[in-house]
């Protein structure tokens, strides 16, 4: 494929879309671990699937601005928490979801290509809340 000659740092970050805005996390990612990082300045340079994305077809792949195929895969329930918390107003409780409302265990996924440094593409990094902080 197009990345078997490619370096480790090309090659698509994979990982998953809060579409919630839940500050825990993704509940039904939680098989890959309970740690998760806020990225900024990715978003442009992603793919996003409404499912994992392994053997899945590209045409159920989106980018940020043709989103609309990916949402049709929804659920009801779905689209109704993710229109409340992004019709918020800012600094309400209401921005923040519950992921635990994503139907079953489809997350959403993101790949990010292109280079991604903890440096400078990390906004938030929280501790898992197994390891509390103090």
């Amino acid at each position: 494929g197009c990345y078997d000659d490619a370096k480790p740092f090309e090659r698509p970050k994979y990982g998953v879309l809060d579409v919630m805005n839940d500050h825990r996390g993704v509940f039904c990612a939680r098989d890959y671990g309970d740690s998760y990082m806020t990225l900024k300045n990715a978003r442009l340079r992603c793919t996003f699937s409404p499912v994992d994305s392994g053997g899945i077809r590209g045409d159920r792949l989106a980018v940020l601005d043709q989103y609309a195929h990916v949402l049709m895969e929804f659920s009801d329930d779905e689209l109704r928490e993710v229109c409340r918390v992004a019709t918020a107003k800012e600094g309400s409780p209401d921005r923040i979801g519950d992921s635990t409302k994503l139907d079953g265990f489809n997350y959403k996924e993101a790949q990010i290509h292109g280079e991604l440094d903890l440096a400078k593409h990390v906004k938030r990094l929280p501790p898992p809340p197994r390891h509390p902080p103090g």
